[in-house]
């Protein structure tokens, strides 16, 4: 059986027990008036939370695009460059999607613009009529093997600058336990 659940107007939005069987929760800011009305949870831990985890994404993108730009390559450009370069062998476009964490669609997209700066060369599997394999092009391999490196180096500078390499492998863990909850 649960405990009883006391609600309590005001408060910094935290979760007590004040005695064994009861939880009391507080509620960070209650509009008077009847039930429909709305609470203002901004302020709680999980908003809180959620908010630094979008700034900081949208913070590292901004310094990670601008760094690929710098390469002559977007963003979804450099991510199949390097899915390619790190397999080292033909991938399927399904494969490359999945792995470069694209839309299948937007990948195409994206292997086209690379096959017209000849960096990947897309062509049927010879399996299946209906699959197309894509692999870099020594021209796509000579990109890889200098944008590859230079972006780890950059990242890597990024990360030290601000976390302590055990800070890192919480940070991996913890936000790992994030990604495998869905």
């Amino acid at each position: 059986m649960r405990p009883p659940l006391l609600l309590v107007d005001g408060g910094p939005g935290a979760i007590e027990k004040i005695s064994p069987g009861t939880v009391f929760i507080r509620i960070i800011r209650c509009y008077s008036g009847d039930v429909n009305e709305r609470y203002d949870y901004r302020q709680t831990t999980t908003l809180r939370l959620l908010r630094a985890l979008v700034e900081a994404h949208d913070s590292l993108m901004k310094v990670d695009e601008g760094q690929i730009r710098t390469y002559g390559l977007s963003q979804g450009e450099f991510d199949c460059l390097v899915t390619l370069g790190e397999e080292a062998r033909s991938l399927r476009m399904c494969d490359l999607a999945q792995r470069s964490l694209l839309s299948k669609s937007h990948t195409t997209q994206i292997v086209k613009q690379l096959e017209a700066r000849e960096l990947v060369r897309r062509q049927r599997s010879p399996e299946s009529e209906r699959e197309v394999l894509v692999s870099l092009t020594p021209a796509g391999e000579e990109v890889f093997g200098k944008v590859y490196p230079t972006q780890y180096h950059h990242l890597k500078g990024l990360f030290e600058s601000r976390y302590s390499e055990q800070e890192q492998t919480k940070l991996i863990s913890l936000l790992r336990r994030l990604a495998d909850d869905e």
